[in-house]
């Protein structure tokens, strides 16, 4: 069973994402847009939990939000959730393909939220490929 967090904070930008399979941490990688020092990076990266039953335990820093996400990150999911159909899919597709795991979380989870600004000043939604390409959840 694969389980997938995020960890994000006010004192910085862009999230930590972690992967676990059967338990034990398999994946751990910081989002291209983390502002965080090669220190602090290190420093995180020492507190890293190998068994997913510990991972909790990154709640008690109070200024971490740690988040488990959804387990399905394929383009299909982004793909159906995504208000505008129209445009290259093919493209959209392959931008996908190039994207790690914590780019694609942020880009599902970010819809919903272009969803809202679109509707509120009347503007139309960016193709599919344009969205993933100009990377609006940043």
């Amino acid at each position: 069973m694969t389980s997938k967090y995020l960890i994000t904070s006010e004192k910085f930008t862009g999230s930590l994402f972690m992967e676990y399979k059967d338990g034990i941490i398999w994946k751990f990688e910081f989002s291209k847009d983390c502002n965080i020092n090669s220190d602090t990076r290190a420093q995180l990266a020492k507190k890293i939990r190998i068994q997913e039953d510990s991972v909790e335990l990154w709640n008690n820093n109070p200024s971490l939000i740690l988040t488990r996400l959804l387990n399905d990150t394929t383009f299909e999911v982004f793909y159906k959730a995504y208000p505008r159909k129209d445009g290259k899919k093919l493209m959209a597709q392959r931008v996908w393909e190039k994207m790690k795991d914590v780019e694609r979380i942020q880009a599902i989870t970010y819809i919903d939220t272009l969803i809202e600004q679109k509707t509120s000043d009347g503007t139309a939604y960016p193709y599919a490929s344009t969205y993933l390409n100009q990377r609006y959840w940043l």
